[in-house]
């Protein structure tokens, strides 16, 4: 079994795809995208201006995916209840602090802790909140 984080965005998959390849030095894989879905006469046309819009990509980060969608609903809240969390070394969990905090909110700077020499966290420009933290071996 494993878990995927699936993260929803309201048309602005796309910037978070951006900003989260970026972050993780990485490339998003497998885009469809809803003006790709051949049409069916039993759905309601899609606006053109959503035609662009992300179904599902995909981020790997090591053996782990994040995937990644537009909604049509208006689904992200600052501050909810579910956190992502990543643990690297001190190089990567600063370079990913770095890229995500642009247009964020900063909750935790970062700073070595009694569990991890380099830990912080974060809400992105999207709403997404993160907990970034270096390997204690370190």
């Amino acid at each position: 079994m494993k878990v995927r984080p699936y993260i929803y965005f309201y048309g602005e998959c796309q910037r978070a795809v951006d900003l989260y390849s970026k972050a993780f030095k990485t490339e998003a894989k497998g885009i469809m995208r809803f003006g790709d879905i051949p049409s069916n006469p039993n759905m309601p046309p899609l606006p053109e201006e959503q035609k662009n819009w992300i179904i599902q990509a995909t981020i790997q980060l090591g053996d782990n995916l994040i995937r990644l969608s537009d909604s049509f609903q208006k689904t992200n809240k600052e501050g909810s209840l579910v956190c992502i969390s990543v643990e690297g070394n001190i190089d990567e969990i600063q370079h990913v602090f770095a890229t995500l905090q642009e247009g964020g909110k900063i909750l935790n700077p970062l700073a070595k802790t009694f569990f991890s020499p380099c830990y912080g966290s974060l809400i992105d420009m999207f709403g997404v909140q993160w907990e970034l933290s270096a390997d204690a071996q370190e």
